[in-house]
């Protein structure tokens, strides 16, 4: 007859790879559900890009579920109407 080991509690281990805009929303909305992750970014500080940065209606959706658009919108400038050539 076998012996039975007892159930192994299952662990669930997060790794989200890039601490930009994606992996800091993914850590924050997994962290709110309680789930720990490890961020790992090439960078040894998080540091701005120079880069603009649009945001469209789902985007600032997915801020307020995370509740943090309130956070953004006193900086973030409305674009009304884009112009091309």
């Amino acid at each position: 007859m076998m012996a039975t080991r007892p159930r192994a509690e299952r662990v669930e281990e997060v790794v989200i790879v890039g601490g930009g805009i994606a992996g800091l929303a993914t850590a924050l909305a997994l962290n709110r559900v309680g789930k720990s992750c490890l961020i790992l970014e090439r960078w040894h500080e998080l540091r701005e890009s120079g880069a603009a940065l649009g945001l469209l209606p789902n985007a600032w959706r997915a801020l307020h579920a995370l509740g943090i658009a309130h956070k953004l919108i006193p900086n973030y400038r409305i674009v009304r109407r884009l112009v091309s050539n």
